[in-house]
């Protein structure tokens, strides 16, 4: 099983702030769609690590 990454983690992968990560993540809140995909186990928010490489390539792709 692949471990899952913190927003913490996530953001020292993108070379973000946290708070990057989480205004990403709030759009879902505003209805509209996030880029990075995450799923909220409890309290706690985590990113599958291949959804954040794919992510990360489209981006260099862009």
């Amino acid at each position: 099983m692949n471990q899952l990454l913190t927003e913490k983690e996530v953001a020292r992968a993108l070379n973000v702030s946290v708070s990057t990560v989480r205004r990403d993540r709030y759009k879902d809140r505003k209805g509209l769609v996030p880029e990075l995909k995450y799923s909220k186990i409890g309290s706690c928010v985590r990113y599958k690590p291949e959804d954040v490489q794919k992510f990360i390539e489209q981006k260099q792709a862009a």
